[in-house]
């Protein structure tokens, strides 16, 4: 595929078709995402002598003839003009030959064709394979055209017809003055635009100057929000190559490379203003995080974002959109913010995006529905550490159990747990060792070096992922380490390193040298408006075995600071703690 990528940048691919047919709608559109450009396209009927000495002069690499319901004389015609590496494309039993070409006959294929709005077959046979399976075939193998090979593609006709009553050919595909599926396409943009108002926040709208769609697809939405909020509208930014969208580039730098030079802006327009950005879906969120970034360069005041669609989880499984990891599956939701450095996020409810569509009947809208977190069932390494005192809290039974029964026997509960470290220089817990729990003795002359004890785990854990829970935290159970244990995984680690639990200290703190995080001498003074601060819980602590060995610690330098609750964040330190615990424990609620 690099190669691939290679030559395309060098644009040596001349493409010659009937151009509307389903088969060149088909492989101009898989060029430009498997590749990140189209081809350059010429229409049998425009060939003449001007296009073939233009063509000799560019001395393209591969010149495709999509010779699929082309005439012969047509098709004459040009292979006495042509030379360099012509490949032409015919269906099974065309026999169209020609020296010095080579001839790659596809089978009989059926698909959706957005030009026509139609599901279109072509052959003879029973047994249609579906157009976009083909395509790929090709396009991935272009580099070395034997290994191309169609006996293993799928038919699949439901993908062609999710294809067609794909919602986003209304919110993204079309042009506004397009009927779709019987709807208008810039009345239903509009009518989002309208419904997007009651989704923000009224503090958010209240201080908005301007409404600023992202061009073009977020002009209709941003027009329906206006009407609504009376917030006028400011088209600050225009596209230099109106035609060249990038949604259908699935490499990401390639994308954002083509957004940022195809984008200009006037940024005196907005200079000291609130603005609130528009835009029709966040998918990668790449087209969002370009023009944030250029507008971050300007003077504009404030900056929040407002989408008329809801939030997409699911990869696209009907090839509508490219292959491509969403930016909500590797990033949490209130996380957004920070990562387009704007003050909030908002998006439209998927009620109301579900009501706007109910007149068409089979919508799909999966790609809204639904979120799940994708993750491999990772296994643990469990570190339980204890030192040893004369007042050993984890081993004083309660009930005739004791802290360490309780920890153990909800790690043990933990499918994804793979193994239990018990790391003590008390050698009386030797006795918990079995099949699933190792015992780590710990040497008394760094028993308060936690480096030192973690890269001893790192010697002895099994598993890539290592987990420190103390059992003197007996109120996070198996319930909420699991939590912990799939948000851990779920993390974006291009972001985290590993992951710590805390909880939010909402108060007015103080050290020796006074106020952290407030200031003497104002007139009001409120708890709520102050800065979070965080206390570490040792609840649990995660981090890739990379992360240990690099910082030789528990975790790493930008953990996710995953927050209890305060009822459960009780962590028995002393012996006046053992005594609160003993005293609420047994009545305590979850």
């Amino acid at each position: 595929m690099n190669n691939v990528f290679n030559y395309l940048d060098n644009n040596h691919i001349l493409f010659i078709s009937h151009c509307k047919d389903l088969f060149s709608i088909k492989f101009i559109q898989y060029c430009k995402r498997l590749l990140g450009k189209k081809p350059l396209t010429i229409d049998f009927d425009q060939f003449n002598e001007n296009i073939v000495n233009f063509i000799q002069l560019c001395q393209y690499k591969y010149i495709i003839i999509n010779a699929i319901d082309a005439s012969e004389s047509n098709l004459n015609k040009i292979m006495d003009k042509i030379k360099g590496n012509c490949i032409i494309i015919t269906l099974y039993g065309e026999k169209l030959k020609f020296n010095n070409i080579y001839s790659i006959d596809i089978p009989d294929f059926m698909g959706f064709n957005n030009h026509s709005s139609q599901i279109e077959y072509y052959g003879k046979s029973n047994r249609y394979i579906l157009i976009d399976y083909i395509i790929e075939e090709i396009i991935n193998n272009i580099n070395n055209l034997e290994l191309i090979n169609f006996s293993n593609l799928n038919t699949n006709p439901i993908v062609a017809t999710k294809q067609q009553y794909c919602s986003l050919r209304l919110l993204y595909q079309g042009k506004p003055d397009d009927f779709i599926l019987d709807r208008n396409v810039g009345e239903f943009r509009i009518n989002l635009g309208k419904k997007l108002f009651y989704c923000i926040e009224k503090s958010v709208l209240e201080n908005i100057d301007y409404i600023v769609p992202i061009p073009s697809s977020g002009i209709f939405y941003a027009v329906g929000l206006s009407i609504i909020s009376k917030i006028p509208v400011m088209p600050i930014a225009n596209k230099l190559n109106i035609s060249e969208r990038a949604f259908e580039i699935q490499n990401i730098d390639s994308r954002k490379r083509n957004l940022y030079n195809n984008i200009q802006v006037n940024s005196h327009l907005i200079k000291n203003k609130n603005i609130l950005l528009i835009d029709e879906a966040i998918f990668t969120g790449a087209t969002l995080k370009v023009f944030c970034d250029i507008l971050k360069n300007t003077a504009v005041k404030d900056m929040h974002i407002a989408i008329p669609s809801p939030k997409c989880y699911n990869e696209c499984g009907y090839l509508v959109q490219p292959k491509r990891e969403l930016l909500l599956n590797k990033l949490q939701d209130d996380h957004l913010s920070y990562y387009f450095g704007v003050q909030s996020v908002s998006f439209l409810n998927l009620e109301d995006y579900e009501d706007e569509l109910r007149s068409i009947d089979n919508i799909c809208i999966e790609c809204f529905k639904n979120k799940t977190i994708k993750y491999e069932l990772s296994m643990f390494s469990v570190v339980i550490p204890i030192k040893k005192r004369k007042f050993q809290l984890e081993t004083i039974e309660i009930n005739s159990k004791n802290l360490l029964d309780k920890k153990l026997e909800n790690l043990l509960h933990i499918d994804m747990v793979d193994e239990i470290i018990l790391a003590s220089d008390d050698e009386d817990l030797t006795r918990y060792a079995d099949s699933k729990i190792k015992f780590l003795l710990r040497d008394m002359k760094h028993i308060d070096n936690i480096c030192y004890l973690a890269d001893n785990i790192l010697n002895i854990a099994s598993c890539e992922h290592i987990a420190w829970t103390p059992s003197t935290t007996p109120f996070i159970d198996q319930k909420i380490i699991c939590d912990i244990f799939k948000k851990y995984l779920s993390l974006n680690f291009d972001i985290y390193d590993s992951l710590i639990t805390c909880k939010i200290l909402q108060g007015f703190i103080l050290d020796d040298n006074g106020p952290i995080n407030f200031y003497t001498g104002k007139k009001e003074l409120n708890s709520r408006t102050l800065s979070k601060l965080y206390q570490i819980i040792g609840g649990c602590f995660i981090a890739p075995k990379s992360t240990i060995k690099k910082y030789h610690f528990q975790w790493g330098a930008v953990p996710y600071k995953y927050i209890i609750d305060k009822r459960h964040t009780l962590d028995i330190k002393n012996k006046e703690d053992f005594e609160i615990y003993n005293l609420i424990g047994k009545d305590f609620i979850i």
